[in-house]
């Protein structure tokens, strides 16, 4: 292909080599900086600055750390055995949004899920506990019963009211 192009152009290799290794005229990129700027300017375009790293995390303390009950072994034999939860952090208009789920790690369901602006809100466990309360309140009741059972550890019929 250069030799095509070089015979085509009538030059010689050398000469087009030079050439790709010539620098350009400090004028001619000074200007072409400038053509580029006034575009944008009068296009109202910016150009989007990358943020600088902010550490999250703080490693070095000397408070108690929780076991790692899981140790990477991400399965279970059967539901609700274990449960894994994240945070993640999500940039809008209006500051921060927290997104928190917690995942039951046999079926990969989501257990239960929370939006918040405050990402030491603990309302994700809370969401997910008040639906555990209420699904087995709802399964323990009793037949018959025109209420759920408030505490499905004690039978129905033991309850008085």
């Amino acid at each position: 292909p250069v030799i095509v192009l070089c015979d085509v152009l009538d030059v010689s290799r050398s000469g087009f080599y030079a050439w790709t290794k010539r620098l350009e005229p400090r004028r001619k990129t000074a200007d072409a900086q400038l053509g580029v700027e006034r575009l944008m300017r009068e296009g109202g375009v910016e150009a989007r600055r990358k943020r600088r790293f902010r550490r999250t995390t703080d490693s070095n303390h000397s408070l108690p750390i929780a076991p790692n009950l899981l140790n990477r072994h991400f399965t279970t034999n059967a539901p609700n055995k274990a449960w894994v939860t994240d945070v993640t952090y999500i940039p809008t208009g209006e500051g921060w949004l927290y997104l928190a789920a917690m995942l039951d790690l046999f079926s990969r369901r989501v257990a239960s899920m929370s939006r918040t602006g405050d990402c030491w809100d603990n309302s994700v466990a809370e969401s997910f506990f008040a639906t555990l309360k209420t699904e087995l309140t709802i399964v323990h009741a009793e037949p018959g019963d025109r209420q759920p059972n408030p505490d499905p550890t004690v039978p129905s019929d033991t309850l008085s009211g």
